[in-house]
């Protein structure tokens, strides 16, 4: 049956959206849990660095809703997760699984952009 006209359709989420956004989650709960282990940051530097990974979740769970600036937050969020893996003084194995991990999530959000609606930019 036809879409009546003037209804909005319900568009379907990818499951690589929601892959994304459950791999962005464990990656800072284990980065969470890291901070919290470290003794040379502080109390205000943890609870930022915490901040900034609650803000990352909130941009996978943004772009699991199929927001364009959710997509495009959390991936300016997971290049900065490249740029803390070249240096950090990490054990390398570390530093190697934070790369994959980013570019996991990278590869799930761009092989999932087609979903996203199309915005409609108002006529001059």
């Amino acid at each position: 049956m036809p879409d009546p006209a003037g209804s909005a359709r319900t568009l379907a989420v990818p499951w690589t959206l929601h892959a994304a956004f459950w791999l962005v989650l464990v990656e800072s709960l284990a980065e969470g849990a890291f901070v919290i282990g470290r003794d040379d940051w502080g109390n205000l530097g943890k609870a930022l660095i915490l901040l900034a990974f609650v803000a990352k979740v909130g941009f996978a769970q943004l772009a699991r809703r199929l927001s364009a600036g959710g997509a495009l937050g959390l991936l300016v969020f997971e290049l900065v997760g490249i740029l803390v893996a070249i240096g950090a003084e990490w054990a390398m194995g570390l530093r190697l699984l934070l790369v994959a991990t980013v570019v996991a999530v990278y590869a799930l959000v761009l092989s999932s952009l087609h979903a996203f609606p199309t915005p409609e930019l108002p006529r001059p």
